[in-house]
């Protein structure tokens, strides 16, 4: 549940960022989607067209997966500034699962009801053998 919280909040941040700077603008989509295309106009991210863009780069980079053409610019510090505390929460998370996931897997298993105590019982130690 925690990893879709930050995909969520954090592709809303960079949504609210991109929207700002003007990066869905028509007549800015148009120029930077052309190819060879000499525009003075640079997006914040590269093809982040809408939110659900905004949020497969949210993950992208959480995640470590790779970006392919989808990728940030030197025009908006607030995006990679946005970016690095995204990438290192996200290391965060993952260490605290990892460690979750130990703590319930070395944990031992509750066997103090299973054992039976008894005063009379005698131990042989040649043998390894119990007597009742």
């Amino acid at each position: 549940m925690s990893f879709y919280v930050t995909w969520v909040t954090y592709a809303v941040v960079y949504y609210v960022i991109c929207y700002c700077h003007g990066d869905f603008d028509l007549e800015y989509q148009e120029e930077w989607k052309v190819e060879n295309n000499a525009s003075k106009f640079t997006p914040c991210v590269w093809e982040l067209d809408g939110f659900a863009a905004s949020f497969l780069f949210s993950l992208e980079t959480q995640h470590t997966i790779g970006y392919g053409s989808r990728q940030t610019t030197t025009e908006c510090v607030e995006a990679m500034v946005v970016m690095s505390t995204q990438s290192i929460l996200g290391c965060l998370i993952q260490a605290f699962m990892v460690g979750l996931v130990f703590a319930k897997l070395s944990t031992p298993n509750k066997r103090c009801g299973k054992l039976k105590h008894s005063l009379r019982i005698l131990y042989i130690h040649t043998t390894y053998s119990f007597f009742f």
